[in-house]
This record gives C-alpha cells, sequence and structure tokens, in this order.
C-alpha cells in the first residue's frame, strides 16, 4: 500500500532565510527538516541521490523483501511535484 507524505512549513525564522519544515507520513509528523531559503530556491538539483532516495523510501513502506515486491514497488511508484 502505497504512502502519502505531506510537507508543511512549521517555521520561519524573522529573517526569512531558515525554514523549517514538518514531514508528515499519512498524516502522522514523522521528521522535521531545518531548510534555507537557498536550498529550496537552487536551481541544481542532483536527481540521481532525490531518485535513490525515494526508491529506497519506496521499497522500505513496502516491507517489500524480494525482488518481485521491490519491483512492484518501484513500479508502482507517484511522485508529485
Amino acid at each position: 500500500m502505497a504512502s502519502n507524505y505531506t510537507i508543511t512549513i512549521d517555521s520561519v525564522c524573522t529573517g526569512g532565510e531558515h525554514i523549517r519544515l514538518q514531514l508528515k507520513k499519512d498524516g502522522v509528523n514523522i521528521k522535521k527538516i531545518n531548510v534555507t531559503k537557498e536550498d529550496i530556491t537552487n536551481p541544481e538539483v542532483d536527481w540521481d541521490e532525490v531518485l535513490g532516495k525515494l526508491i529506497r523510501q519506496a521499497i522500505k513502506s513496502a516491507s517489500a523483501n524480494t525482488a518481485a515486491k521491490r519491483k512492484a514497488a518501484i513500479e508502482g511508484m507517484v511522485i508529485t511535484l
């Protein structure tokens, strides 16, 4: 079963440069992430790194412990940006 991840802004520093994001999985808070304004506006993205992390998360979320289950988890991924 696919999980839904939601990101909300938890807080922004008074100068607006530092931002704390709240990551939720299926509506449950799982992690707070600190980023800077430059981090999220920089057009240079390392897609190999991003995709690798997304694939690992899909496999983990699906508890895919066989090659067939991993294949199904990866092929079933939907990423909405």
